[in-house]
């Protein structure tokens, strides 16, 4: 992580995205969602959401970015590569390690998309879900 353009180097690869300032978290932690999308034909367009995904939490409660905290990679980045070195990884129960399907209870670093929607509904209600698992249906009709 960086602040400033001048720290890139520009001989490495690099992946580059916006850093959320406040992110929504779950019990502390921050996470991403992986969702699967099928496109079986360009003319016309047709796509398919897969009913489940990955959602993918940190092993390091988040705060805000500052001097002391922005090496922290297991509190930044979300990625299973990263994480799953930390002491506080948890594969949680039900998880199936070889499919990469998130567990379906509330515990572990990688727990399944269904958990996740029945997160939000519980949190901020089913209309909330339904509106959310909509948009994001139509982000990777725009992203296609």
């Amino acid at each position: 992580m960086v602040k400033s353009l001048d720290a890139v180097s520009l001989t490495e690869p690099q992946v580059a995205q916006v850093y959320i300032p406040r992110p929504l978290l779950m019990d502390g932690f921050k996470f991403d969602i992986r969702m699967y999308t099928l496109v079986t034909s360009c003319q016309p367009l047709r796509l398919y959401k897969y009913g489940n995904g990955l959602v993918r939490l940190c092993t390091a409660e988040y705060m805000r970015p500052n001097a002391a905290n922005m090496g922290d990679r297991y509190m930044h980045l979300t990625n299973n590569a990263i994480n799953r070195f930390s002491e506080n990884y948890s594969v949680g129960g039900g998880l199936d390690s070889e499919a990469g399907i998130g567990n379906e209870d509330e515990t572990g670093s990688k727990r399944s998309l269904k958990w996740f929607f029945r997160w939000i509904g519980q949190r901020y209600g089913k209309a909330a879900a339904e509106r959310l698992w909509q948009q994001m249906g139509e982000l990777c009709v725009k992203t296609v």
